[in-house]
């Protein structure tokens, strides 16, 4: 009763679970030298220990490991988030950076080291790690995203059946057993699989209010294992989506609100994209095709930069255009050739072939069918600067080269 004014106990819980330690300082017990203390501090496994100790110490702040910090003192971002924009805006790219930065492993995502993402990938059957990735696809399912059943040999080679846990389930309990870190899983191209299927109940838990650690924290019961589950405040969630490959308004209702959807759209005056290819400005191309491209379909249709970058050569330039940027525009006007020349601007890309005998009948007596092609591939017209330049700055406008 006389342990303090208020009186409470205090129990320690001690950490007893195995890691490697770094550096080669020698341990000889757990000793009070700063050195090695330092080296059980930096080990992942022991952070919870630590953080329980510095909160259980004198109370003196100044003399607290500024190193050490809790997450509530940490940057604040929404517990998921989608990056949605057209294609080669970077959705993709800037995971990495935003991944690292929620990790506490970047200052930034301007400054993230890329390299570091591919130290703290999550290795589902080791449990190291702390990003993991995904991609979703029509035959993505609930088994593959949290657990499920699945056939395997026995040592006999017999067939039987084992619970498996997925990626998902296995991420959360990491970010359960490691509460002090925080987790990240990203999900590419989220828009194409099925969310009720692929989430099921989970959907409810996503909600950043019901997660473990929160006022509203909620659990369900998984279907197959039995067990109570929950989702932890130290996990993050970030999805890309494609809105040429489907648009946003048809993405499930009840995953919308659970996300914060940031927009990436092209940026035709990224600092990577060259102005001055023999007279070729290429940001003034990007963006007028993709105006022409937002006039003629729509804005969720254009070109992203990324197409661009690091093009600074009229050969580099022409192989951007014909295989890369050409076939996505025959994606987006399917067989509609005249809105592809306009977006071209009318230039030399794209002729006509004219079918003057046929061996049936034509209906419109007064114009013989014709076939459009782009140019073949080793046409001279494809690395012509001033080909480009009448994309955006105009040119003699007749109709579509003759072959």
């Amino acid at each position: 009763d006389d342990y303090d004014d208020e009186h409470r106990l205090h129990v320690l819980w001690l950490n007893k679970a195995p890691a490697r330690l770094s550096d080669k300082t020698p341990i000889m017990g757990f000793s009070v030298a700063k050195s090695t203390v330092d080296v059980f501090r930096r080990a992942e496994e022991y952070a919870r220990t630590f953080e329980l100790l510095d909160r259980l110490g004198s109370g003196d702040e100044s003399e607290a490991d500024p190193a050490v910090e809790t997450v509530s003192e940490r940057k604040h971002y929404p517990f998921n988030q989608i990056l949605y924009g057209p294609p080669g805006t970077g959705k993709t790219w800037k995971t990495t950076g935003l991944s690292l930065e929620i990790v506490g492993e970047a200052d930034s995502e301007a400054t993230a080291d890329r390299q570091k993402i591919h130290d703290l990938r999550f290795d589902p059957h080791s449990g190291k790690g702390r990003i993991a990735m995904v991609t979703f696809h029509q035959n993505f399912t609930y088994e593959d995203f949290v657990e499920g059943i699945r056939p395997v040999l026995n040592s006999g080679e017999e067939l039987a059946y084992e619970m498996r846990a997925g990626v998902f389930k296995r991420l959360v309990e990491k970010a359960l057993e490691r509460r002090t870190e925080r987790f990240v899983l990203i999900i590419d191209e989220i828009n194409r699989g099925n969310i009720a299927k692929i989430f099921g109940e989970l959907i409810t838990l996503m909600e950043g209010s019901r997660r473990i650690g929160q006022a509203d924290v909620t659990y369900v019961t998984l279907p197959y294992s039995g067990k109570r589950f929950g989702i932890p405040d130290n996990l993050y969630v970030i999805g890309t989506m494609n809105t040429a490959d489907r648009s946003i308004q048809l993405l499930d209702t009840a995953l919308r609100r659970r996300f914060t959807f940031v927009e990436m759209m092209p940026d035709p005056d990224h600092e990577d994209i060259c102005r001055n290819i023999e007279g070729v400005d290429c940001s003034k191309l990007l963006r007028t095709m993709n105006d022409r491209i937002a006039a003629l379909l729509d804005r969720e249709h254009q070109i992203g930069h990324t197409y661009l970058l690091g093009v600074d050569r009229i050969d580099a330039l022409s192989e951007a255009v014909r295989n890369r940027i050409f076939p996505l525009l025959q994606e987006y006007f399917f067989d509609d050739w005249a809105k592809i020349w306009a977006v071209l601007g009318r230039n030399a890309f794209i002729r006509s072939r004219k079918i003057e005998n046929l061996a049936v009948d034509w209906n419109s007596p007064d114009e013989a069918p014709a076939i459009y092609e782009r140019l073949p591939d080793g046409d001279p017209a494809w690395e012509d600067p001033g080909q480009y330049r009448r994309i955006y700055a105009g040119g003699a406008a007749g109709g579509m080269e003759e072959a």
